[in-house]
């Protein structure tokens, strides 16, 4: 399950978007997306790859300018399932991103959401965990524009948004949102995230829907979100910890072991009887990143090899021959070639 898929009900409020706009896709490309479909925990989910093909077909065809982000922040969270419902049924902003933190594999599956609460401000963290799905760009921007959208549902006033970065290179829809928004935008970023003052998360507004309901909603999205996790061998969670922390901290078996609530033997004895090493989901989650930021970033050598936990660059070029048997100046080149 290392591919990221999508609700297949996204693309659904994606295509009500797009006939908003007068955009209309051919009827054998939307049916070439849905051949794609598949069922699981009895819901219906797409390839992302074959939802941001949509929202690339948009951006070719129409004239309006950084529409994926405008599609953003006109989708409606009713497309998101029960877990919009949740969304929109909370009490305050903090309690619906939580709940949209903790359930968002169910609506996009290899990829995390993640909540940092530093004194005055609120770190929101987005990032797809599928290595092999780029470009990321139309991504991210739709998914930031989304949550951004959750966040002025619930302040009233106008909102106010420190910094916008983006895990990519630069590009020009950062000037759009420094004069939009006027804030920081950044490119290069560890991960995706919108950063706001914490007091935000206070904000209230008339729940859509009674406690009970929401709280019997919330039982159900738990069975599921156990239900998809079951999928998953071991191998494939203990590198989902793996990718998530990274480019944060030192990786090791202690680190992953109390992410996941288990001593370090039964992490090293579960990898063991799916004939794996802790060792070697390290390797293989340093490695994709590494590809991933010399190809995808114009981070400098020294920051990618900073971020992947190596003492020095030398280490890191030595490490990329291993892998690869090319250094990190020809990735990036074979890359650009």
């Amino acid at each position: 399950m290392s591919e990221c898929y999508i609700t297949f009900s996204a693309l659904t409020g994606l295509l009500d978007e797009l006939k908003k706009r007068e955009i209309h896709p051919s009827k054998d490309f939307i049916e070439s997306i849905g051949q794609k479909k598949f069922a699981l925990n009895d819901l219906e989910y797409i390839p992302l790859r074959e939802f941001t093909k949509l929202l690339s077909y948009g951006c070719r065809v129409s004239d309006e300018d950084f529409l994926s982000w405008n599609l953003g922040a006109t989708f409606k969270f009713s497309f998101m399932g029960e877990l919009g419902s949740v969304l929109q049924g909370a009490n305050s902003l903090g309690e619906s991103l939580k709940n949209c933190c903790h359930y968002f594999r169910l609506f996009k599956t290899w990829s995390y959401l993640d909540l940092d609460i530093q004194n005055d401000i609120v770190v929101l963290k987005y990032k797809v965990l599928d290595n092999e799905y780029w470009p990321r760009d139309l991504d991210e921007e739709f998914t930031l524009s989304l949550l951004l959208s959750l966040i002025e549902s619930y302040v009233q006033n106008k909102v106010y948004i420190n910094s916008i970065n983006f895990e990519t290179a630069p590009r020009p829809i950062g000037n759009y949102l420094t004069h939009h928004y006027r804030s920081e935008v950044s490119f290069n970023s560890i991960s995706n995230q919108i950063v706001f003052p914490s007091s935000y998360l206070d904000s209230k507004k008339e729940p859509s829907q009674s406690v009970i309901y929401n709280n019997l909603i919330i039982k159900h999205l738990s069975s599921d979100l156990e239900n998809f996790l079951n999928q998953n061998s071991f191998s494939e969670i203990v590198r989902y910890e793996i990718f998530k922390l990274i480019d944060y901290q030192t990786i090791d078996q202690k680190t992953i072991s109390d992410v996941l609530n288990m001593s370090q033997r039964s992490l090293r004895r579960n990898l063991f009887l799916e004939g794996a090493t802790f060792k070697e989901q390290v390797e293989f989650c340093r490695s994709t990143q590494a590809k991933n930021a010399l190809n995808h970033t114009s981070l400098p050598f020294s920051e990618i090899a900073f971020r992947l936990g190596y003492s020095d660059q030398s280490a890191f070029s030595r490490a990329c021959m291993r892998w690869f048997q090319m250094s990190p100046a020809a990735i990036r080149l074979d890359c650009k070639t």
